[in-house]
């Protein structure tokens, strides 16, 4: 069955539709509970005796759909496919939320990376010189266009959106060896 792509958008914008309907549905009769549902029931007199457990059941739905809900993810790692003329290189980035780095002409974020994770996926040419500000102190790194760049997850394989790679002059502190922008996490 084939869908419109105004469905397609709609769709990826909130989920699952079949989803939407039960998180829709639960919080409608929560709140019909808790608002008093128990006065509709027909017979006078079962109101009485049914108000106070459709009003806890309300509370109880509602206090469980506003609580549960899924983690981002545990370790904010993302697995970076990055492929340069053909040859393509695979390792795990730390989303780094304070990575505002930009490469300058284009305005498109930066992946930082150790050399060594991208040994075989080196371009030859299309190198830019990009300048950083940290607070440790600055520098310059060699920064590259891959021909393409995908996130990899339990779901598969996703675009990730245009994004620069440059190389760390040193290693990275503490135990990431790539720092991905903060705009990646939304693939987590």
């Amino acid at each position: 069955m084939r869908t419109s792509p105004c469905w397609a958008r709609r769709r990826a914008r909130w989920g699952c539709p079949a989803r939407v309907l039960v998180k829709t549905a639960a919080f409608l009769a929560g709140g019909a509970l808790l608002a008093g549902g128990a006065s509709l029931l027909p017979f006078w007199a079962l109101r009485g005796p049914f108000a106070f457990p459709c009003a806890l059941c309300g509370a109880a739905l509602l206090t469980l759909m506003l609580t549960a809900k899924k983690p981002l993810s545990n370790d904010w790692q993302v697995r970076l496919a990055v492929n340069v003329d053909g040859r393509t290189s695979r390792f795990p980035a730390l989303i780094d939320t304070g990575n505002r780095l930009r490469e300058p002409l284009s305005g498109q974020p930066v992946v930082i990376a150790e050399a060594r994770l991208l040994e075989g996926a080196l371009p030859t040419s299309g190198w830019r010189e990009l300048r950083f500000g940290a607070v440790g102190g600055g520098g310059r790194m060699a920064c590259f266009k891959p021909s393409g760049l995908w996130i990899e997850s339990r779901r598969g394989r996703t675009r990730a959106p245009e994004a620069w790679i440059a190389l760390s002059p040193g290693p990275l502190p503490g135990s990431a060896r790539a720092l991905a922008p903060a705009e990646f996490a939304g693939f987590i």
